[in-house]
């Protein structure tokens, strides 16, 4: 039920999630992402990317930052996130903050060229 109009419009209660902290990527990446999606009107959620043993990516993480692989706690998708893509917590606070003020539904539709 949307709480605005008292519809049972759930299917326009969409949400994107962006992921964050994959190997390599960038807090201006992360930021940019962020803002796109808010400038659609939908709802970002944000998303930290969590390396699991025995995958391509955690391999590809573990080349960027051999530590996880002696550390287990650095696979958990908060502290890899933040220490992977070397940001402190107030940076991951902003970020959550900025995805979290997104979405109030007044979509703007754009065509396939403004995608990039």
């Amino acid at each position: 039920m949307n709480k605005s109009n008292g519809n049972n419009d759930s299917a326009w209660d969409i949400g994107v999630y962006v992921l964050m902290g994959l190997p390599g990527q960038t807090v201006n990446e992360v930021t940019e992402a962020i803002e796109f999606v808010n400038k659609s009107g939908i709802k970002t959620k944000l998303a930290e990317f969590s390396p699991v043993p025995g995958t391509e990516e955690f391999q590809k993480a573990t080349r960027l930052y051999p530590q996880i692989k002696h550390e287990p706690l650095y696979h958990n998708k908060g502290t890899f996130a933040t220490h992977g893509m070397g940001i402190d917590y107030k940076t991951f606070d902003e970020l959550k903050s900025m995805a979290k003020g997104s979405g109030k539904n007044n979509f703007t539709f754009f065509s396939r060229s403004d995608l990039g």
